[in-house]
C-alpha cells in the first residue's frame, strides 16, 4: 500500500513538470512559425517592388545578387525536407554518432554559432546549396514564398518529436550530427543572416 502510494505521488509530482516541458515545446514551435512568417512578409516588403534585374543582378562578380540568396535558402532548407520526411513517416534511422552527446552538442552549437545573423564571419558554403543557375528565374519571390508554407507545414508536423533529443544528420554529411531542434534552429537564423545579406545587395544594386 506504502510503495502504491509513493509511485502516485511521484506520478502527481511529474505532472506539473511534462506540462511545462510540452508548453515548452510549443512555445518554441510558436516561435519558429512566427520567424517564418516574418521573414516571408520582410522579403515581400522588400524585394517586392524591386525590377527582376536588380534582384538577378550581382554587386560584385564573386557575390551573390538577391535572387540567388533565396534560390540558396530554398536549396538549404529543401535538403533536410526528406529528412524531416522520415521522421514523420517513421522510418527515420538516427546516426550511430549521435549517441556521442557532447559531439551533438559540440556540433550543433558551433553550427548555430557560425549561422548567426550577428556573426561577421564568412562561411563556406557546400557544393549541393550553391544557387543552382537553372532555379534563377523571374518568379523567385514567389516561388520563396511557396517554399515557407512548405517548411512551415513540416514545423507543425513535426511538433511531436521537437524536445525529445532527436539526433539527425546535415543533409550534406553523416557525420555532422545535432538535434532536431536544433537543426530548426539554424534553419530560422540561416534565413535571417542570409535576408540581412540580401538587404546590404539591394542598396548596391540599387540604392535610393
Amino acid at each position: 500500500m506504502c510503495r502504491q502510494m509513493s509511485e502516485k505521488k511521484k506520478m502527481q509530482q511529474n505532472i506539473p513538470k511534462l506540462f511545462g516541458q510540452s508548453q515548452g515545446y510549443m512555445i518554441q514551435k510558436k516561435k519558429w512559425e512566427i520567424e517564418f512568417d516574418q521573414i516571408s512578409a520582410r522579403v515581400l516588403v522588400e524585394f517586392g517592388d524591386v525590377a527582376i534585374t536588380d534582384l538577378m543582378q550581382r554587386p560584385e562578380p564573386n557575390q551573390w545578387s538577391i535572387a540567388e540568396i533565396l534560390q540558396h535558402l530554398i536549396q538549404l532548407n529543401s535538403s533536410y525536407f526528406p529528412v524531416f520526411q522520415q521522421i514523420s513517416e517513421g522510418t527515420f534511422k538516427a546516426p550511430l554518432i549521435g549517441k556521442i552527446s557532447f559531439l551533438t552538442r559540440y556540433l550543433g552549437n558551433a553550427i548555430l554559432k557560425s549561422v548567426h545573423p550577428d556573426n561577421p564571419k564568412k562561411s563556406l558554403t557546400l557544393p549541393i546549396w550553391k544557387p543552382r543557375e537553372s532555379e534563377i528565374k523571374p518568379d523567385i519571390l514567389k516561388r520563396f514564398q511557396a517554399h515557407q508554407v512548405e517548411l512551415k507545414h513540416w514545423i507543425k508536423k513535426l511538433e511531436p518529436h521537437f524536445g525529445q533529443g532527436l539526433v539527425i544528420h546535415s543533409p550534406a554529411s553523416k557525420v555532422i550530427v545535432y538535434t532536431l531542434d536544433q537543426a530548426v534552429e539554424i534553419i530560422s537564423l540561416h534565413e535571417k543572416r542570409h535576408l540581412k545579406q540580401a538587404l546590404a545587395v539591394l542598396e548596391k544594386v540599387n540604392p535610393s
